[in-house]
Parts: structure tokens; C-alpha cells; sequence
């Protein structure tokens, strides 16, 4: 499975990102968030994609309202702890679109 996450990180920053995802404070609560639709990781900037395999599993995950894309995504919702898991443990590959 790929799931996205949209950055305006730029250079150095970003590539922290990468390695050591965070999980931050925003609207919705604290977490890493990653949709599984392109196109709503792509209104937040920058794309790094995620891919996982099927053993992989996030303890939130939601429907988000995709009315400034159109269609229907998901929301992962990731702790600090699941962020870690997700780069040390569970990516197959990390792509910087």
C-alpha cells in the first residue's frame, strides 16, 4: 500500500523529515498524517510517498473530507511511537515526489 504525506519542508529539513518523522500538534490532534489519495498529500506541498507492506497497521484511521480535491481518501493518523515503527520497521521504500 502507498500512503502520502505533503510537506513545505525544503532541503536538509525535509530529508529529517524523511528520517525521523514527527508527530505534531494540529487542527485534527497530534500525529504524523498520511492519506492514501495523492492529491490531498499534494495540497499540503511537497510529496514523500510511503510504501508499506500488509502486515503494516496505524490505530487511526478515518474518512477526511476531500472537498478541496474531490473523491474520497483516508487519513492515517500516526503516534510518535507508530511515525518511528513506520520509517525503522514497516517502509518497503520512502519516495520524494
Amino acid at each position: 500500500m502507498k500512503l502520502y504525506h505533503g510537506t513545505k519542508l525544503k532541503g536538509k529539513n525535509k530529508k529529517r523529515l524523511i528520517d525521523f518523522p514527527k508527530a505534531r500538534k494540529a487542527l485534527n490532534g497530534v500525529g504524523f498524517y498520511l492519506t492514501n489519495d495523492i492529491k490531498v498529500a499534494e495540497y499540503y506541498g511537497d510529496v514523500i510517498e510511503y510504501e508499506v507492506g500488509p502486515e503494516w497497521e496505524c490505530a487511526l484511521v478515518r474518512p477526511i473530507n476531500v472537498n478541496m480535491v474531490g473523491g474520497c481518501a483516508m487519513e492515517y493518523v500516526l503516534s510518535q511511537q507508530e511515525a518511528d515503527a513506520l520509517v525503522l520497521d514497516h517502509a518497503l521504500s520512502i519516495t520524494i515526489h
